[in-house]
């Protein structure tokens, strides 16, 4: 299965739901890409096994370093999960292929 291509990622947080682009490329189980978002792009890094995806990336948020984490499945067409906000909670997200 391959994750590599565009998305269009849904993070539903306690701020309410947010779109944004990420283009990911896959390399065996590693995975890296960019996600676009209102607040700007970052790089994202994670691993996929089997139908489990986990990738994540850094942010700077007003001078507060926050590391964010998706944990959940892919079917190759779609992902859904847990989003971690570091120490400020959790959310859902899900993705699909536009």
């Amino acid at each position: 299965m391959t994750v590599a291509g565009d998305w269009v990622l849904t993070i539903n947080s306690q701020m309410g739901a947010q779109d944004s682009k990420l283009v990911l490329k896959q390399a065996g189980k590693e995975i890296t890409g960019r996600m676009d978002s209102p607040q700007g792009a970052v790089d994202v890094a994670g691993t996929l096994e089997d139908k489990n995806i986990k990738f994540g990336f850094n942010y700077n948020g007003q001078g507060v370093e926050l590391h964010i984490d998706f944990i959940g499945t892919t079917d190759g067409q779609s992902m859904s999960g847990r989003a971690v906000f570091g120490t400020y909670g959790e959310g859902t997200f899900k993705a699909k292929r536009p």
